[in-house]
């Protein structure tokens, strides 16, 4: 006859953080390749890596200031009298140039797996029009491939009122516009975006629209070919001059998705706004300010 088994002590384990990452150009979960660490808003110096799990979700454990937390039983109680306490959260591209660096502020604990819902309020998608993956959206770095089949949206945001960093105040001389977010528009499509890096550069990559009246050519010769297709596109920018940049230089998204509506220029008078473009099947789109000499597009904040 065997010895009954007794239990002796019983240990709780709670994850302050889980976190999830979504492609915006496959729209898939991207569960390997990625840096991400968090440390006290207060003491960058105390890092932690987190730890992929085989669903795809980054786990942060062991984090300074949080042990009682993690030890915590995770019951209603528990988390009615939970004290949130202030965290940065850094993502980085291990296998680049992929998807663009950027930071996090969060209050930790969480619970269960944190939930994306930061979008421009003049998007559409700050209504819930259309479901989107449960997690934090990646966006494409200036060097990424283009997967066959896709569009691409080239351009380099640039901010012609902006003053120079050493500049005396009141001499605008035009910066980059850093973070700026691109958001690309046809009918019948969710929109998708591109955020520019550190020196205004967006690359947007998003799925061809549906084509227009396609009929296969050899069939009926009033149809039009895949690669004669013409789409009309709306872009609109969210951007509003960034604040002084954190120890490290990463965007903080929480700031990048909270953007007003900002003006895109097609002339470098700054009288006339830029209008949609056309997306031309299996062809690279360049966006520019028609007349500007260096080929960027001028972009203003709202505020001018």
């Amino acid at each position: 006859m065997s010895n009954p088994l007794i239990l002796l002590e019983q240990y709780n384990r709670l994850t302050p953080l889980g976190l999830r990452f979504w492609d915006s150009v496959s729209g898939g979960f991207v569960g390997s390749g990625l840096e991400v660490t968090a440390y006290p808003a207060a003491n960058p110096r105390k890092k932690v890596m987190a730890v992929p799990t085989r669903s795809g979700v980054y786990l942060l454990q062991n984090l300074p200031g949080l042990r009682q937390t993690e030890m915590g039983a995770g019951d209603t109680a528990f988390w009615a009298r939970s004290a949130p306490k202030p965290f940065v959260i850094e993502v980085r591209d291990l296998d680049g140039p992929g998807v663009l660096p950027f930071q996090l502020a969060l209050s930790l604990p969480v619970k269960g797996i944190f939930e994306w819902s930061v979008w421009p309020v003049a998007s559409p998608l700050a209504s819930p029009l259309e479901a989107l993956p449960v997690g934090i959206p990646l966006f494409s770095a200036p060097a990424r491939s283009v997967p066959a089949g896709m569009a691409v949206i080239y351009t380099e945001l640039w901010d012609p009122k902006a003053e120079q960093p050493g500049q005396p105040p009141g001499t605008p001389s035009g910066r980059p516009a850093t973070g700026a977010l691109l958001e690309a528009r046809s009918a019948g499509r969710a929109p998708a975006w591109g955020m520019a890096d550190e020196w205004g550069r967006v690359t947007l990559i998003m799925a061809y629209p549906e084509p227009l009246a396609f009929e296969p050519p050899a069939a009926n010769r009033s149809g039009r070919a895949l690669t004669e297709q013409i789409w009309p596109l709306e872009l609109r920018a969210y951007y509003e001059r960034p604040e002084p940049a954190t120890p490290d230089g990463l965007p903080d998204l929480n700031r990048i998705m909270q953007q007003p509506e900002a003006t895109l220029w097609a002339n470098t008078a700054l009288t006339t706004a830029l209008t949609g473009p056309d997306l031309r099947y299996g062809q690279a789109l360049q966006v520019r300010t028609h007349d500007d000499e260096k080929g960027k597009l001028l972009i203003t904040p709202a505020a001018g």
